[in-house]
């Protein structure tokens, strides 16, 4: 497979030495694309869940058991209804080359929804009966919006265009120009007179934006913003079990569906007027869509070996996606506009398998405290293709990226119909080596509100995750040469829920 997609994951993302000796040479980027859509980076649930740091393995009774302990569906005593709407506030300042730029992204998504029956059992034997549930939840989102902007006086990315044609003759560039079948990143450069053949040789290319000495001819203003847009989400078919009110057992069937949009324009342009019929700026747009869906399933245990102390484990296999995607590359200098030809890609994706202990202790009816981990095996992902090698991506997720234990608390203190909550999720960086300075561990900071009634409950939950990130818009053979961009990023989420009993 032979695509723009190939070339632009080759250098778009954080680089460092300690990464490059984990990637495999004819990886193509996939690698990236499997912690994208496995890691979650801030507390996932209904309000009451996300209000606890995320924290339900062993609280049970809620919607959110079906995906993170079935077992604690058979706690549940009555019927319900569940439906969330989430509102989420993500914010980034990120510095590149001594500039500072501010981003902001807003959005608002249906959370969840969910129905839980209770089937009775014998009253007068051990098995006191369960609950189905169907669910319908937001595992994970995927939205992220920052731009960067500064002026480089060292570097311009038409640099790795050179790098990257250089071999190739001119002659095949033209080709594909005359027929309109631009098939990667040198090509459209070309096309758009970003890259030049030297006279004498038409396999080694230039750039106007350098002169016959090879320096730049002047600083150049570097910008690009980029969004990404989509989510996971996941309806869950569940039944949880009660045993002599002791041990409750679950099991659940879990249908993912996946959608990520990734859209970036990277800006270059001269901080001076070119000379006319020279290179003055261009833009390249990227536009890539991956969508489809999976299976999954989990298995759980609750365990009470008294009134007040609950002990749950969990258990959720990889997820089986079928994926498909959609590539295409745009390029615009001051000559003209060109576009690659799209690729497409259907794929094969198994997620992380996960595993999950948690405790919960209550005091009676004021309340309780929880805690858990889980236990995230990001080195078991994979991806494979039948219409393309992708081995060699699935070598460097097993090199560069290992297990993860994240961690999530929460307590609940109860005053007659109010609900109190609070909590705190710490996930641990799932790779396996220290990529640059920047610490890839998030915390995430939770409270939240409920009223609970006879026939209803209204929840309220909120969550604070700050964390930091590099993106690196592309590399060359020297690191002195080009930089990257650090982000600070905030992210503020809150969620409403309405449950109805019966």
């Amino acid at each position: 497979m032979k695509s723009a997609h190939i070339l632009f994951f080759a250098f778009c993302f954080s680089t460092s030495n300690a990464l490059f000796a984990q990637i495999s040479p004819n990886a193509i980027g996939y690698y990236q694309d499997a912690l994208i859509f496995a890691q979650n980076t801030i507390p996932m649930g209904t309000a009451r869940v996300q209000a606890l740091g995320g924290a339900n393995v062993a609280v049970g009774a809620d919607a959110f058991s079906a995906f993170a302990n079935p077992a604690g569906l058979g706690l549940a005593r009555r019927g319900q209804v569940n439906f969330g709407l989430n509102f989420n506030s993500l914010s980034a300042d990120t510095d590149y080359i001594r500039t500072t730029t501010s981003s902001n992204y807003n959005f608002l998504k249906i959370n969840n929804f969910s129905i839980i029956s209770p089937i009775e059992g014998n009253p007068n034997g051990k098995f006191k009966g369960g609950a189905w549930s169907f669910a319908i939840t937001r595992t994970k989102n995927y939205q992220r919006k920052f731009s960067y902007e500064g002026v480089n006086t060292r570097s311009t990315m038409a640099d790795r265009f050179t790098l990257l044609a250089n071999g190739i003759n001119a002659n095949i560039f033209e080709k594909e120009a005359g027929l309109n079948q631009i098939l990667d990143l040198p090509s459209l450069a070309y096309a758009s007179f970003v890259i030049n053949p030297f006279l004498n040789d038409s396999t080694a290319y230039y750039t106007e934006f350098r002169d016959i000495n090879d320096n730049l001819v002047a600083p150049i203003r570097q910008s690009e913003v980029i969004t990404v847009r989509g989510g996971e989400t996941t309806a869950n078919f569940s039944y949880g079990g009660n045993y002599d009110n002791k041990i409750y057992f679950g099991f659940g069937l879990g249908l993912t569906s996946l959608r990520y949009i990734y859209v970036s324009n990277y800006n270059e342009r001269l901080t001076r007027q070119a000379a006319p019929n020279e290179l003055q700026e261009f833009t390249l747009r990227n536009n890539r869509t991956v969508t489809g869906g999976g299976v999954n399933f989990n298995l759980g245990l609750l365990f009470r070996p008294i009134e007040d102390l609950r002990i749950g484990a969990s258990f959720i296999t990889p997820t089986f996606n079928l994926l498909d995607e959609k590539d295409e590359n745009t390029m615009t200098s001051n000559f003209n506009t060109n576009s690659t030809i799209p690729t497409e890609l259907s794929y094969r994706y198994n997620s992380p398998m996960r595993a999950n202990f948690g405790l919960a202790y209550f005091f009676k009816k004021k309340g309780f405290i929880t805690a858990e981990a889980e236990w995230v095996n990001y080195k078991g992902m994979s991806v494979a293709a039948d219409d393309s090698n992708l081995e060699a991506d699935s070598k460097t997720i097993r090199n560069l990226y290992g297990s993860a234990l994240n961690l999530r608390a929460g307590a609940e203190a109860r005053f007659d119909l109010l609900r109190v909550r609070a909590g705190v999720a710490y996930f641990q960086s799932p790779y396996a080596v220290r990529l640059d300075n920047v610490k890839r561990d998030i915390f995430s900071y939770t409270g939240g509100l409920g009223v609970f009634m006879q026939n209803a409950a209204i929840d309220l939950g909120f969550t604070y995750t700050p964390s930091r990130s590099v993106y690196t818009p592309y590399t060359l053979p020297n690191p002195d040469f080009y930089y990257s961009a650090e982000s600070r990023n905030r992210h503020l989420s809150f969620i409403l829920s309405f449950s109805f009993f019966f």
